[in-house]
């Protein structure tokens, strides 16, 4: 595919793009702190949309808490930006499924919806 379609489906990471991760992951395994900023800065809002679209009670929050759970386990990690990614989603999976629970059976207004307010 051509022009604007393939850059739709292509979901490969850009090279440089790529080199930057790789670099940000070696600086944050030494615990070098510019490491864990730049993965911080490039997924993190990915993690909080993510954590938002499925409900979170506290997106931001609970972004804070999947990459403080990402980056003990850091040392671990071994792979590309998308693995990365989808290692952060794993981790924020679990966290919103965590939050359910507590919640129990409670029903929940989505943030920012209308739902009338009965008395």
């Amino acid at each position: 595919m051509t022009g604007a379609m393939s850059s739709q489906t292509d979901r490969s990471p850009d090279p440089a793009d790529e080199a930057a991760f790789q670099r940000a992951l070696v600086a944050a395994r030494a615990g070098q702190a510019p490491g864990f900023e730049w993965l911080w800065r490039r997924f993190s809002r990915q993690v909080t949309a993510f954590a938002r679209l499925r409900g979170s009670d506290d997106p931001e929050g609970l972004a804070n808490d999947v990459f403080t759970g990402a980056f003990q386990q850091i040392a671990k990690f071994e792979g590309s930006s998308t693995s990365f990614v989808a290692f952060l989603f794993a981790i924020a999976r679990n966290k919103v499924i965590d939050e359910l629970r507590r919640w129990g059976s409670t029903v929940r207004p989505p943030l920012g919806s209308a739902w009338p307010v009965w008395r």
